[in-house]
């Protein structure tokens, strides 16, 4: 049985740049065998697309606002 793949573009925002969020959200979506890229936003936000199964993309999140 396979697993349904999703994309997620997600949008971070609060004390989320000059704190390592980029680096640890990496590393967590490693751990969690996603793909996606995460970027700094000029506004001081970050920018995240991410694709996997729903279940593991939830186990990244950092609140239960996803």
């Amino acid at each position: 049985m396979t697993s349904k793949i999703v994309r997620w573009h997600i949008f971070f925002s609060g004390r989320v740049q000059f704190v390592g969020f980029r680096y640890t959200a990496l590393l967590f979506a490693r751990q969690l065998d996603l793909a996606g890229w995460v970027r700094n936003l000029p506004d001081g936000r970050v920018e995240m697309e991410v694709q996997g199964p729903p279940s593991r993309i939830r186990k990244l999140r950092p609140s239960k606002t996803l």
